[in-house]
C-alpha cells in the first residue's frame, strides 16, 4: 500500500530504566507515523529494537523522533538518510 516500514535500535548506556513516550517519523514539521511497534521499557545495558510504519511523499526529508518518558525527559532527533 506504499507505507514504508524502518527499523529502529535503541541502546541503554546508563545506569537507570529508559522509557519511551514516543517513537515517531516526521516529514518537515508533519507526522507521518501510521503505527510504531516499540516495547516502552529499555534496561540499562540492554538494546531494544522496534518498528515505525509511515507515509513519506517523494522528495520528503523524514525524520525519526524519540521521546524519553520522564518530566523533563530527552528529544532524540535523527534524520533519516534515504532518497524519497
Amino acid at each position: 500500500q506504499g507505507h514504508l516500514i524502518l527499523k529502529v535500535a535503541v541502546e541503554n548506556q546508563t545506569g537507570a530504566d529508559f522509557f519511551v513516550k514516543e517513537l515517531s517519523a516526521y516529514d518537515g514539521s508533519a507526522f507521518v507515523t501510521l503505527k510504531s511497534y516499540f516495547r516502552l521499557l529499555v534496561e540499562p545495558g540492554r538494546t531494544r529494537v522496534g518498528y515505525v510504519l509511515f507515509d513519506a511523499a517523494p522528495g520528503a526529508k523524514v525524520r525519526l523522533t524519540l521521546k524519553e518518558d520522564r518530566e523533563n525527559g530527552r528529544l532524540l532527533e535523527v534524520p533519516v538518510r534515504y532518497p524519497f
